[in-house]
């Protein structure tokens, strides 16, 4: 087996550096050793996600959660999944879904600051978006 490792790192560069034509290089590099990557599909979806495609990132993490094999991931931790897929269902205000996805997170990692910021956030937005729409206001 080959470590994952230097290839997430190469991807997380080239994300930073907007290359999105060599993260797709990188993906498919790693996919002749492992087809199978875990980790190739999340940075897959990542890169619709920063085109805007949404709903194609969302439906690619559904995939990955559905094959998740705990024994056979070469992702550290599925909880990036859940977090990825939130923020993208925010994006679409999708904002029940998104605050699942929150809450399966911190249900697995209950001492993740992170998890418990955005969903803060997320229910600052809700609020703030169901005022718009005439839903009417929370009271303290």
């Amino acid at each position: 087996p080959y470590a994952v490792e230097p290839y997430v790192i190469r991807i997380k560069t080239y994300i930073n550096l907007r290359m999105e034509n060599k993260v797709l290089e990188v993906i498919n590099e790693y996919r002749q050793i492992n087809p199978d990557s875990d980790s190739m599909m999340y940075y897959e979806a990542k890169l619709k996600g920063l085109h805007g495609k949404y709903a194609d990132a969302i439906a690619l993490l559904d995939n990955l959660l559905e094959k998740h094999n705990p024994d056979k991931t070469d992702m550290e931790t599925p909880m990036k999944i859940f977090g990825l897929k939130a923020e993208y269902l925010t994006y679409l205000k999708n904002y029940d879904k998104a605050l699942y996805n929150y809450d399966i997170i911190i249900t697995n990692d209950p001492d993740n600051p992170v998890a418990y910021g955005k969903k803060s956030l997320l229910y600052q937005i809700k609020d703030d978006y169901n005022i718009k729409k005439g839903q009417g206001y929370r009271t303290l």
